[in-house]
């Protein structure tokens, strides 16, 4: 399989820093959380489960406050990781490779 069925992105993207990124690795079975900000990576999360199996319907959900995103897997295991900008609302976001989106909820 190519790269971009292997895997997929989610970012939550200030300027052209990355406030919050989650990539969804099949090919590793892990979930990788991060910033990306001037121009350097920060500190890799990889923690919580993996509930995601190709070409089935997933669900997250991903909650920000002043200090951290909260994310939550459909198996119920939950991330923090820090809000490194610290910004408490983010405008843009994007996805990639290999998803198809069914449904976004923002509150």
């Amino acid at each position: 399989m190519d790269r971009g069925l292997n895997r997929f992105q989610f970012d939550v993207l200030s300027g052209s820093d990355i406030a919050f990124h989650m990539g969804v690795r099949f090919d590793e079975t892990i979930v990788v959380y991060n910033t990306y900000q001037a121009g350097v990576w920060g500190a890799e999360v990889r923690q919580g489960g993996f509930p995601f199996k190709h070409k089935e319907l997933f669900k997250f959900t991903v909650t920000l406050t002043r200090e951290e995103f909260l994310v939550i897997l459909s198996d119920g295991s939950e991330v923090h990781l820090p809000n490194r900008l610290g910004a408490s609302e983010y405008k843009d976001f994007t996805f990639k490779e290999g998803v198809l989106i069914r449904s976004f909820e923002i509150n």
